[in-house]
């Protein structure tokens, strides 16, 4: 199974959606293409990362989704 450049190593939950839908990255780490999905969880876990899109719909999905994650950790 090949997953998005946004899935964490260990990560092996299937994408949701395009596999390029959004960036996600973080400064001195690089900038990963990936799906909704993976790059909610990447940016919940960085904290400090960002997301860019094309699409403000998507990226505002990732970054809602992400937040929803950073809470039910805490």
């Amino acid at each position: 199974m090949t997953l998005c450049k946004a899935a964490a190593d260990l990560d092996t939950t299937k994408c949701r959606g395009s596999r390029t839908a959004v960036t996600v990255g973080l400064n001195g780490v690089g900038e990963f293409k990936g799906c909704e999905f993976h790059a909610a969880r990447r940016l919940a876990f960085w904290r400090d990362g960002y997301v860019t899109s094309d699409d403000t719909a998507a990226r505002s999905r990732v970054l809602e989704e992400s937040r929803r994650l950073v809470d039910a950790a805490s």
